[in-house]
C-alpha cells in the first residue's frame, strides 16, 4: 500500500491493482466519468466492482510491444516460431508471460522494430521535440492527493528534472493507431479520452514534481508500414475545456466515494433535438423532389 505521494517505480499488476488507501482516480477512469457515468466508472475500477473482470493481456498487443521495445519498461521475449500452433511454441509464450515479458514472434518483432525505427527518425529530424523520450525513465508512476481524493496516473516517459522547480518540461505519451494523420487522430484523441489524460497527468506533475507548467504530448505511430509519426499536443482552448473536465472529474469521485453511491444516467426523460445534418438531409431531399416535379418527372417517394 502506497500512503504518501511521490514518484513510484511500479510494474504494471501493481500499478492497475491500485496500491493507494482508497479507490484511487486514473486518466481512464476519469475519462469515463465525463463520457458517461459514475456507475460505469465503478464498473470498471478494480476496487469497487466485485466482479471485476481481468483483460486478456496474453494476446499479442502491438502497443505493449512497441512500449518495451522503445521506452524499456519491460522486455521482449523473441518466441522462435512462426505461430503459437504448437504446444513447445504455447509455452514458451506463457513462460515469457510469466517473467513478466512481452512475447514477440520473429515477424511481430520485425514490425515492431521497423515502427520504433520510424519514430526514433522522426523525433531526431523534428525541431521541437528533438529531445523527446530521451534522458528519464520509463514507465514511472507519480501518486497525488487532492483533499481526499488520490491520483495515480503512470508516465510513459519520465524525463531527467535537471533544474528542480523547472516552469516548462515536456512529457511524451507513445500512442499506436492505424492513422497518425494528425487531422485524423486527433478526432480519435477526443474518443479515447486522451484530452481528459493529458489534462491528469499535467495536474499530477504540477503537484508532485513542482513544474509549474508541464507541456504534454503525444507521439503518434502508425502500427502498420510506412509506419508514419506525427506529434500532437492540445491547444490552448482544448486544454482549458481538458482541465474542466479534470476538474469535473475529481469533484464527482470525490462525491461518489464520500456517499458509496455510483449513479447511472438521470432518471428523467431526454428530449433531443435533430442534428444539423439530419435536418439538411431532409431538405435536400425535399429540394430534389420537388425539382423533379419541376421537371414533370412523376416520383412518389422524397
Amino acid at each position: 500500500m502506497i500512503d504518501a505521494p511521490g514518484v513510484y517505480d511500479l510494474d504494471a499488476a501493481t500499478y492497475f491493482a491500485d496500491p493507494c488507501p482508497t479507490p484511487s482516480l486514473s486518466a481512464s477512469i476519469a475519462a469515463v466519468l465525463i463520457s458517461k457515468t459514475p456507475m460505469h466508472a465503478a464498473f470498471l475500477h478494480k476496487r469497487l466492482n466485485p466482479d471485476f473482470e481481468e483483460s486478456d493481456d496474453s494476446k499479442f498487443d502491438f502497443g505493449n510491444a512497441m512500449h518495451a521495445a522503445l521506452l524499456g519498461g519491460a522486455r521482449l521475449a523473441v518466441i522462435p516460431f512462426d505461430s503459437y500452433r504448437s504446444k513447445a511454441a504455447q509455452e514458451a509464450r506463457d513462460g515469457a508471460w510469466a517473467r513478466r515479458s512481452v512475447p514477440v514472434l520473429p515477424e511481430q518483432l520485425e514490425r515492431v522494430q521497423a515502427a520504433c525505427r520510424a519514430v526514433w527518425r522522426h523525433l531526431s529530424e523534428h525541431r521541437e521535440c528533438s529531445e523527446a523520450l530521451s534522458k528519464g525513465r520509463p514507465e514511472q508512476t507519480l501518486i497525488a492527493r487532492e483533499g481526499r481524493v488520490w491520483i495515480r496516473v503512470k508516465l510513459d516517459w519520465l524525463p531527467e528534472l535537471t533544474v528542480p522547480g523547472k516552469k516548462r518540461l515536456a512529457f511524451y505519451d507513445l500512442k499506436t493507431t492505424t492513422d497518425a494523420n494528425p487531422d485524423v487522430w486527433t478526432r480519435r484523441l477526443f474518443e479515447i479520452g486522451a484530452d481528459v489524460q493529458s489534462a491528469l497527468y499535467r495536474r499530477v506533475i504540477r503537484t508532485v514534481l513542482g513544474i509549474e507548467n508541464p507541456i504534454f504530448r503525444f507521439v503518434v505511430a502508425e502500427a502498420k508500414p510506412p509506419h508514419g509519426v506525427s506529434v500532437v499536443e492540445l491547444d490552448p482552448a482544448a486544454v482549458d475545456l481538458a482541465d474542466r473536465k479534470v476538474e469535473t472529474a475529481i469533484r464527482i469521485w470525490d462525491r461518489c466515494l464520500e456517499a458509496g453511491k455510483w449513479p447511472g444516467y438521470p432518471p428523467v426523460v431526454h428530449h433531443v433535438a435533430a442534428p444539423a445534418w439530419q435536418q439538411q438531409k431532409f431538405e435536400d431531399r425535399v429540394l430534389r423532389k420537388q425539382t423533379l416535379e419541376e421537371l414533370g418527372v412523376e416520383y412518389f417517394g422524397l
